[in-house]
């Protein structure tokens, strides 16, 4: 490969994706490059598919390049940083230095000891990755030694591929496990004080630690607001704690004698702790693992735990072919789940948004920060809007938009959009609905169809009928969104997605058997005062209401919702969206119900 390899791969609308192999003195630069016809007029809706398409295929290069290893040199550090200074260390290590790689011990990969002055090493990602968040990857050696090659370096190298800047900790071996994990909280805070000059994201900051270095991630873990040392210096206000802990093959959980959790980590669990994703082999000293696993759960904290039947210690990131060589990318996978890897443009579109709305300002475009943002980069946004403003315990249902045939045309959508309502928002015909606009600001009036699901959804719905036999109740609701202003943009519809659709405020009926009522055919009125706004049937909702709820709820499990027993799904407005005015409203549902609201100068 003295002139490089390069390999094309068509895609979707003749686009070309190339991956070149180049030779250079210090090892091999692998790059992607996606290249799209240029289209003869412009799209016929700017939230077109081709970025969803890139990042698809990006992620699965990223996600393949162990394959590439064989051909990359150990990286360069961008930063090396001594994490104390100079005879101010706390704690205690048997290390007298100086660092020294181990001799003697034949391994498929290279191990220091003698690591008396600690450091850490920052490793940058190519920028056109970056996502923001900063990772600590914490080696294992059995606090002997540290396994820098293959349980660091190869590490980094893989987070780097994902967009993530990683530090490599060098803590102090021989010693204990404690003075380790001064080591490493001392290295998250100086990553969060230097997190401004590599773009990171101080709200996302994660470790991931093997086997000895998972002893010490579960130490940072526990010990969230509590460092173990006195502050030092400047370095020390910045926070050491943890926004979700990967725990790899982990030893030195448990007591010898009676196999329990030790009790330093036993009496410090608890919901203060961050999500922890843990992987074990069964065959390795994986009641480690299993023990954390059911400590956690009891203790109420996110937990999720891969074990695989075979597998050996120590295997890090490098290929297998048996099913436990996947691990990483199942991590990968978690920490997209939990809002730990969107992406830089994502965070920062979110943040503008979070201060205009609290500014009462015009909702921001999104397109100083992207050009061509796709419908998935428009839910990643809500997902993470979502995640700081409501919760799940202050969720109240989920609801669906563009109901109509006519709106999707006008939208240029292939379904509904979805949407989370608040709970704070709910109310029902024990507490009358009084708004007043000076207090509420705009919002609309809707009529929609509601229904209450019997079971834990987490998966697809195949037909409508499935949609159907999901459904344990139908109720009339009436949604008033929120109609905020929104700065000119070329994607709207990005704006509309990520501002949640407006949820706000709705009123909702009695509940209905589905076995006495066919939803399509229920006609619906809406007066203001004595003037009809409307009349309309559930049929308007394209294809009828339960393929409109099947879209609507495929959509939310594609999103990462569950959607619990009970709770309440919205189909999106039937009959226009009217703007509120002072006076009284009525919806009348079929021969049976009838909402009435006041609403307010």
């Amino acid at each position: 490969m003295n002139t490089g390899t390069r390999c094309d791969l068509e895609t979707s609308g003749s686009a070309t994706l190339a991956i070149m192999i180049n030779p250079t003195p210090d090892g091999m630069i692998c790059e992607l490059v996606l290249s799209e016809p240029t289209p003869p007029n412009p799209p016929m809706h700017p939230m077109h598919p081709m970025p969803f398409i890139r990042k698809a295929l990006a992620w699965a290069f990223l996600l393949w390049t162990p394959i590439l290893w064989s051909f990359v040199h150990a990286l360069e550090a961008d930063h090396t940083f001594l994490l104390w200074p100079e005879g101010k260390a706390p704690g205690q290590t048997q290390a007298k230095g100086p660092e020294r790689r181990l001799e003697n011990r034949p391994r498929p990969f290279y191990q220091l000891t003698e690591i008396a002055q600690p450091s850490l090493e920052i490793y940058y990602p190519d920028k056109r990755l970056l996502t923001g968040t900063m990772m600590l990857v914490i080696p294992g050696g059995g606090m002997q030694r540290l396994a820098y090659e293959h349980e660091g370096l190869e590490v980094a190298q893989w987070l780097n591929r994902q967009g993530i800047v990683t530090g490599v900790l060098k803590y102090r071996v021989p010693g204990p496990a404690f003075s380790g994990a001064m080591d490493a909280q001392r290295a998250i805070s100086l990553m969060r004080q230097h997190a401004d000059q590599w773009e990171g994201d101080v709200q996302s900051v994660g470790c991931l630690g093997f086997s000895a270095g998972g002893e010490i991630g579960l130490w940072l873990s526990t010990r969230q607001s509590k460092r173990l040392y006195s502050p030092l210096d400047a370095t020390d206000a910045f926070s050491c704690h943890l926004d979700f802990a990967g725990l790899i093959y982990s030893g030195g959980l448990l007591e010898r004698r009676s196999g329990e959790l030790r009790q330093h980590f036993r009496d410090h669990l608890g919901s203060h702790m961050p999500p922890v994703f843990l992987v074990h082999a069964l065959e390795d000293q994986s009641q480690n693992s299993l023990h954390l696993a059911s400590a956690l759960k009891a203790a109420k904290v996110p937990v999720e735990c891969h074990l695989f039947q075979h597998g050996v210690h120590g295997f890090g990131v490098r290929p297998s072919h048996l099913p436990i060589g996947q691990w990483h990318r199942h991590f990968a996978h978690w920490i997209q789940a939990i809002g730990h890897h969107d992406q830089w443009y994502v965070r920062r579109y979110v943040t503008a948004l979070e201060k205009a709305l609290d500014a009462s300002r015009p909702i921001p475009a999104v397109d100083p920060w992207s050009p061509h943002a796709s419908m998935e980069d428009a839910y990643e946004a809500q997902n993470r809007w979502l995640r700081r403003h409501l919760p799940p315990h202050q969720v109240g249902g989920f609801k669906g938009a563009a109901a109509s045939a006519a709106a999707q045309e006008k939208m240029g959508l292939e379904g509904p959009l979805v949407g989370v309502l608040p709970l704070s928002g709910a109310r029902d015909t024990s507490r009358p609905l009084n708004l007043s606009l000076a207090e509420t600001g705009p919002v609309a009036i809707e009529t929609e169809i509601g229904y209450r699901i019997a079971v834990d959804i987490q998966y697809e719905i195949l037909t409508p009928e499935q949609a159907k036999e999901a459904v344990s109740a139908i109720v009339p609701v009436i949604e008033l969104p929120r109609q905020r202003p929104s700065e000119e943009s070329s994607q709207p519809l990005f704006q509309t997605i990520a501002s949640n659709i407006g949820s706000f405020r709705y009123l909702v009926g009695e509940e209905v058997s589905p076995d006495t009522l066919d939803p399509d055919r229920l006609k619906m009125t809406l007066h203001h005062q004595k003037t009809l706004l409307h009349e309309v049937t559930g049929s308007a909702a394209k294809g009828g209401q339960f393929s409109n709820l099947m879209k609507i709820m495929n959509q939310l499990t594609r999103n990462g919702h569950t959607l619990p027993a009970g709770t309440l799904i919205i189909s999106g407005a039937l009959g226009g969206v009217h703007p509120a005015q002072p006076g009284t409203y009525r919806a009348q549902f079929g021969d049976t119900q009838t909402l009435t609201f006041d609403i307010r100068p």
